[in-house]
């Protein structure tokens, strides 16, 4: 995570966490529940709804994946937020027969992790007011992150032309299909490490984008995990090659079969297309999904103007759902070790 990107964490948890008042919400329905098990029977139904309203509308798609991390495995707040706090809370009070005693102690105990991780942002705030401004993705534009990691990582200047040219091809063919220009996918930043380049684009674009990195993670997260199992029965020497050949047949069948899906999912959404832009869309597709396998990732991350609607509608909607579920897969992912999958027909180097 680079300096803009922490200082960006205050601005949002002061955003979602601190101005809905979630902290003292906890509190509330802890006070609740502690008054039911000390025999005063009151009841804290309205306690429990007014804190699930405020964090079922915590939004995380604002954050970068670098930022989301942070908050959830360094400052432990998310896990407190959004679908998994609701769950949380739930699973605290009525999934398990209801210890109204055990339930008070545990939500003072989440109560907690949230106020802690508040502190630790004000204090990054401290530390870094005045000398470097927030990660701010533009008004009216999906900002897409492509990090080149693994084995799309960059070297040398002939991986600099490889991936250049390979994501040429996939902005080209995205943009055909939905009736704009390559140029609508603007540079707006890079920076180096794990070399990362900012991209900002329209919602149109952004959409096809996170359809397919959808889809590719998905089929990536079963390759990956046949590939580990692998590795596991390679190294009990035990096994015959049979069974390590019937893996590896596995993870290249899914990954064929992956492809083809995500190819016809595509074009079944835009069956306008005429011969040379659908050529072009699934050529697209298949180096997107070809970067992502190699261990390249693509953040997608929404403005606030877009967090800020009450009810999106279309492709918004559908945007904000797949960015959620992108989140949830790279989790996932994460969770795998990364393993090469060698070099392919085409790969110079």
């Amino acid at each position: 995570m680079n300096a803009e990107e922490l200082a960006g964490i205050p601005v949002w948890v002061g955003r979602e966490v601190v101005e809905r008042q979630i902290p003292r919400l906890y509190a509330e329905l802890a006070a609740a529940v502690q008054n039911n098990a000390n025999g005063s029977r009151q009841a804290f139904e309205n306690e429990r709804l007014r804190l699930v309203e405020e964090l079922a509308r915590a939004d995380l798609t604002s954050l970068t994946e670098a930022q989301d991390r942070f908050l959830r495995e360094k400052l432990h707040l998310l896990e407190h937020l959004g679908e998994h706090g609701i769950q949380e809370v739930e699973g605290v009070l009525f999934r398990n027969s209801l210890d109204v005693v055990t339930a008070a102690s545990e939500i003072n105990r989440i109560a907690g992790e949230v106020t802690n991780a508040i502190d630790r942002s004000s204090q990054i705030k401290a530390a870094l007011s005045g000398l470097i401004d927030p990660f701010k993705a533009p008004d009216d534009e999906i900002v897409l992150r492509v990090v080149f990691d693994h084995d799309a990582s960059i070297n040398d200047i002939v991986d600099l032309k490889k991936w250049a040219q390979e994501w040429h091809d996939i902005g080209r063919g995205v943009a055909m299909a939905v009736g704009a220009s390559p140029k609508e996918i603007r540079v707006v930043g890079a920076q180096t490490g794990s070399i990362i380049l900012t991209l900002a684009t329209t919602l149109a674009i952004a959409r096809v984008v996170s359809s397919v990195l959808l889809k590719a993670l998905e089929v990536a997260e079963k390759v990956q995990g046949l590939r580990k199992a692998e590795l596991e029965i390679q190294a009990l020497k035990l096994a015959n090659s049979q069974a390590v050949d019937a893996i590896r047949a596995q993870a290249d069948a899914e990954k064929r079969a992956g492809l083809e899906d995500i190819s016809q999912a595509v074009a079944r959404e835009h069956l306008n297309l005429d011969g040379e832009r659908l050529a072009a869309l699934e050529k697209s597709v298949a180096k997107l999904v070809k970067f992502i396998e190699k261990g390249g990732e693509v953040d997608v991350v929404l403005p606030i103007t877009m967090e800020q609607m009450e009810e999106p509608q279309g492709d918004a909607l559908r945007l904000k759902k797949d960015v959620t579920r992108i989140r949830e897969l790279e989790q996932a992912m994460r969770a795998l070790p990364y393993i090469s999958g060698g070099k392919e027909e085409g790969d110079e180097g």
